[in-house]
């Protein structure tokens, strides 16, 4: 888990796991309230991708936070996990990779 600080006060985290595959499970991903919409969730995702370059990152969540994952380039596909539960969301990045020269 990774926690972004300013001034002494905690403005969001990510939680994640990875594996050998080059997978990247984001299983976490808060910001304050009062400072939403203002990149920190972005930041957080790309801190991440930059310390663990991942070849795929998944999240799975609901409708609400499926669309900031599509706002921030995942692709984003619904699925019904059983009968009485709501519709979730996987969100799929998957790096490019590095041009070659």
């Amino acid at each position: 888990m990774y926690v972004f600080e300013e001034e002494g006060e905690n403005i969001g985290l990510i939680g994640f796991t990875t594996n050998s595959s080059g997978q990247m499970d984001i299983l976490h991903l808060a910001v304050r309230p009062e400072d939403r919409l203002k990149g920190y969730g972005r930041g957080l995702i790309v801190e991440a991708l930059l310390l663990k370059q991942p070849e795929v990152v998944i999240a799975v969540t609901d409708e609400e936070e499926a669309d900031f994952f599509r706002n921030i380039g995942f692709t984003v596909n619904g699925f019904n996990p059983g009968p009485d539960e709501p519709e979730q969301f996987r969100c799929v990045y998957e790096s490019e990779e590095p041009a070659e020269d």
